[in-house]
């Protein structure tokens, strides 16, 4: 959509240009229109998709009238998100100029900036050489910066981001043909690289900076992860995804240089992490101490039947007690005396429960761990204080039927909900992307613990099961 194109739609949208709207006072107006703005850039987890709308709304804006255009260009805070797509550049539809006119209007506020390359631009300039200097003179106002397929040139200005808190790129293919030092970015907190590899064979040292405490990294060969892990000894949350084999196979007289001491990370709240099969994330986990760690997220790749790394043995049996969301993901088999099991004991004071995309199979054995033995005392049942259960069966494509729990699954998860809960209790069961054929006998049972003074929900997609409460 042009300038014009959009003007019109507003002048269509909103009527005369004599309409009431005109006679509003500007701090009204101004007002109106920061409450009508896009939400802005958000850190990205692993993928970026927020360049799908362009930023076009104040320009839109001030292509109504001219007392419009005179309120939103003397709006700053209209001007500080900005999104935009150079590959939709080739087709003619959007000036590059526009980020000028960001920078111009959006004063000295901090900017958001979120912008998706060509693979042709590798050497090519930061955005546009018409827009270049005036972006150079302001990078000291950028607190966000998303990149793909960054140009090379960006990594030579880190040091004029001094009020950079989150980065976020991703390189596809392209590899990086020299060291990055992200240590100069002084005030950076949030860090994510998808796709960070170098020509260099993992041999260029990239710095980064204590300050991190966010540190997402996808795709990238693992013995650079850790060693980038190692450089953040603050961090708050690690994210670590699909590893690429390492550049450099891990020799046992390494061990004593790299892991010769714990690795503690004391103020770790949240690690997501999915499962890799080498020796360098083995021993990462093996040394590692997360004594803070509240969220633990797993992501295993459906190979069932792995058994453990020695990592994973000696990482898992010794969760903080702090421990208290659990999440397990793409798993079809854990085996029977899988370290994973000892997260289900009595001594774990996990409350929220969520197994994403599992097999069934894993569902029953989860269920059949958490049942209390008939009789039991209350302070022993498995994970005494659960009350969150969320489940996702797989479900392999959009021509796969929906998955079922049948009423063999669904009754022990019944039988589960029932030893497990006193009057008083409060406990959330979610089903996503699933269908529980639920008899009437088990509804009978499910609402005979409502009436008992449990307060459970069961959640389908969203909605809350209308069979739950007590009939009239």
């Amino acid at each position: 959509m042009t300038t014009y194109q959009a003007g019109a739609m507003s002048r269509k949208c909103f009527g005369s240009v004599c309409s009431p709207m005109e006679k509003l006072p500007v701090e009204t107006l101004s007002s109106i229109f920061q409450l009508t703005i896009l939400p802005p850039i958000t850190f990205p987890n692993e993928w970026f998709d927020q360049t799908k709308t362009v930023s076009l709304f104040p320009v839109a804006l001030g292509a109504v009238s001219t007392h419009w255009r005179k309120v939103a260009w003397s709006t700053p805070s209209l001007w500080t998100s900005f999104r935009f797509d150079k590959s939709l550049r080739t087709r003619g539809r959007h000036n590059p100029r526009l980020l000028l006119l960001y920078l111009q209007n959006s004063g000295v506020l901090p900017i958001r900036l979120a912008i998706v390359y060509n693979d042709r631009d590798v050497n090519g300039p930061l955005f546009d050489a018409s827009v270049d200097p005036a972006l150079l003179t302001n990078m000291w106002r950028i607190e966000m910066l998303v990149l793909e397929l960054p140009p090379e040139d960006w990594f030579d200005h880190l040091g004029k981001l001094s009020a950079m808190t989150d980065f976020w790129a991703s390189w596809g293919n392209r590899h990086i043909e020299e060291q990055v030092f992200f240590n100069r970015c002084r005030s950076l907190r949030h860090l994510s690289l998808i796709h960070f590899e170098d020509t260099g064979g993992g041999r260029f040292l990239h710095k980064l900076p204590w300050s991190i405490t966010v540190l997402r990294l996808s795709r990238i060969p693992t013995d650079t992860c850790i060693k980038l892990l190692l450089r953040c000894p603050k961090l708050v949350e690690i994210t670590f995804l699909f590893a690429q084999p390492p550049h450099d196979e891990f020799e046992p007289l390494m061990e004593s240089s790299w892991f010769g001491e714990p690795i503690v990370y004391e103020d770790l709240e949240t690690l997501i992490w999915k499962r890799s099969y080498c020796d360098w994330t083995s021993l990462f986990l093996q040394h590692t101490r997360m004594p803070s760690l509240r969220r633990l997220r797993l992501i295993d790749d459906f190979a069932g039947g792995r058994v453990d790394t020695e990592g994973e043995t000696h990482f898992l049996p010794r969760i903080a007690p702090t421990l208290s969301v659990l999440e397990l993901r793409d798993t079809s088999c854990i085996a029977a005396g899988s370290s994973y099991w000892t997260l289900f004991d009595s001594n774990v004071f996990i409350d929220s429960l969520v197994f994403d995309h599992c097999e069934v199979e894993i569902i029953i054995e989860l269920v059949r761990r958490l049942t209390p033995p008939e009789g039991e005392t209350q302070g022993l049942k498995p994970m005494p204080r659960l009350k969150f259960l969320s489940i996702e069966l797989c479900n392999y494509g959009v021509t796969t039927p929906l998955p079922v729990l049948l009423p063999r699954d669904s009754d022990p998860l019944v039988l589960m909900l029932e030893r497990r809960l006193v009057a008083g209790d409060a406990f959330r069961l979610e089903f996503w992307d699933m269908a529980v054929d639920w008899t009437p006998a088990a509804q009978k049972r499910l609402r005979k613990l409502v009436e008992k003074g449990i307060r459970l929900e069961i959640i389908e997609d969203s909605d809350e099961v209308d069979w739950l409460r007590p009939l009239n």
